[in-house]
């Protein structure tokens, strides 16, 4: 706003004129964001170039999900057959998924063909909220609701027909092409280059479309995909809600193409998996080669307390691998001392050579698990003299990629979950981690040890050979400090999933 000054006669005319010149240069800033608030518009219609239509909800529904938390928004779509794909990307929003319905990927996507099945989606969502009044405050613990139309009519005796609209809810329109008059009290009409917003009696304001690409767009909200809100008055998301199927990257669990994920991986890819993610929402990836290679392995260490995600991080550890490796590269044994649900329904892998339960009662088992994992040592060790004498099996596989008539030797991850109950009933048994920590490397053999409990000295010769370690949380610092070699994973919150890791303590 221009300052109060004397009449322009009385001004000492250099810096009248100097005035004149700031004003007309800084009066108005050119560019500025058109910006539109939802909760004063119940119905927003887009129109005009298809394209460029789809790419200006595109745009606005990002900028929403990316400000906004998922308790303080949600988005629902309704688009026709022929529309649906322009809305493909929308299925990783944290804020598309439905709070209590569930499918075979997880929670339900709220994205339908018609407006019909979306408001029965809706029905929780649209329950006890009162037409839309401009004056209303918005109610506490209510989010706002955004509904998508493309393509699709709404019935008339829809809640989404209300012609002055629903309180928290605005339904945004697409209609591609240009309509004699809007469905609603904003019409936003757009050309690749040029924006025409409509907003009843209160005037026309014009501006440039900003539009977003589907690919943009779909990178964007896989970004957002695995994020949670805050958990009470923490800082740290919540993450222990993640889906595996988000953090794997892929929609539908039912539509996962093994063709596809079991290609041959890189030298560097091979045997690397998401486990987690970071305080930033990164993945976490475990990557079991050994150093030499640019791993973390090939052997390791898993301590957490009951109840602080163990076994559920090492069915995400198994899945993952099973995902993305083929059985000709990959082959598990998975034991689990005390019987547990661990490793349920996972012997039907291709990968699953064996599964081990219940050892606990039936000690016999663990003396023929040592035979059985003693004999395979041996059986790789003469391949490798009998294929060339290879001095280990990444040099049979090089033989085998030039060309060699080699059968392959798939990498074999041996689990072993209570493995410190085990060494309580056979304390003999830690001869043969030894020797599967001395040798393994060398014969693609990678050992996991998990337990709930870690005491002291209990490793006995093998701190050396477990290279990594990752500590969930513990009873006491004492098992944090065994396991980690710092009592970090002790203070870690009492939330299942929340872990720390490190590599073999010095």
């Amino acid at each position: 706003m221009a300052p109060q000054t004397a009449p322009r006669e009385e001004l000492e005319p250099l810096a009248a004129a100097a005035m004149k010149s700031f004003l007309a240069t800084h009066g108005s800033l050119p560019d500025l964001p058109l910006a539109v608030s939802l909760r004063a518009f119940p119905h927003l219609t887009v129109s005009g170039d298809p394209e460029t239509a789809h790419g200006t909800v595109r745009a606005a529904l990002a900028q929403l999900a990316t400000l906004h938390s998922p308790d303080d928004l949600a988005i629902g779509i309704a688009a026709a057959p022929g529309a649906a794909a322009e809305w493909e990307w929308a299925k990783w929003l944290p804020h598309a998924q439905h709070p209590t319905e569930t499918d075979g990927a997880g929670s339900l996507r709220m994205i339908c063909h018609s407006a019909a099945e979306l408001e029965q989606l809706l029905a929780e969502e649209l329950a006890g909220r009162v037409r839309f009044h401009r004056e209303a405050a918005p109610v506490p613990d209510q989010r706002h609701l955004v509904v998508v139309l493309d393509g699709t009519p709404v019935p008339g005796d829809s809640m989404l027909a209300v012609p002055e609209g629903v309180q928290g809810v605005t339904v945004i329109q697409v209609v591609p092409g240009d309509p004699d008059e809007p469905y609603g009290g904003l019409w936003v009409r757009v050309t690749p280059d040029r924006m025409r917003l409509t907003a009843g009696a209160g005037g026309v304001y014009q501006g440039r479309p900003d539009t977003l690409s589907a690919w943009q767009a779909e990178a964007l909200a896989r970004q957002l995909a695995p994020l949670r809100a805050s958990a009470g008055e923490s800082d740290e998301p919540l993450l222990a809600n993640l889906d595996f199927t988000d953090l794997m990257g892929v929609g539908d669990a039912a539509s996962v193409d093994v063709a596809r994920t079991w290609r041959p991986r890189a030298a560097h890819e091979r045997l690397r998996v998401p486990i987690g993610l970071g305080a930033g929402g990164e993945p976490v990836m475990l990557d079991l080669k050994e150093a030499a290679l640019e791993g973390m392995g090939p052997h390791g260490l898993c301590v957490g307390a009951t109840g602080s995600g163990k076994s559920e991080l090492l069915r995400t550890l198994v899945l993952g691998l099973a995902m993305t490796h083929s059985s000709e590269t990959l082959n598990f044994v998975l034991a689990d001392f005390k019987g547990g649900a661990t490793f349920a329904g996972m012997a039907d892998l291709p990968h699953t050579s064996a599964v081990i339960t219940n050892m606990a009662e039936e000690l016999t088992l663990v003396d023929r698990m040592r035979d059985s994992v003693t004999g395979e040592l041996n059986r790789r060790q003469e391949l490798l003299r009998a294929a060339g004498n290879y001095a280990n099996v990444h040099d049979y596989e090089r033989a085998r990629a030039a060309g060699a008539p080699l059968a392959p030797l798939p990498s074999l991850l041996l689990i072993i979950d209570e493995f410190s109950e085990l060494l309580t009933a056979k304390p003999d048994f830690i001869e043969m981690f030894i020797q599967i920590g001395r040798i393994g490397r060398s014969l693609g053999v990678h050992l996991l040890l998990a337990s709930q409990r870690l005491e002291e000295g209990r490793l006995r010769g093998l701190e050396t050979y477990l290279s990594y370690r990752i500590g969930l949380r513990t009873f006491s610092a004492a098992e944090s400090r065994a396991a980690l070699g710092v009592p970090d994973a002790y203070h870690l919150p009492p939330v299942p999933g929340w872990a720390t890791s490190s590599s073999a303590p010095r």
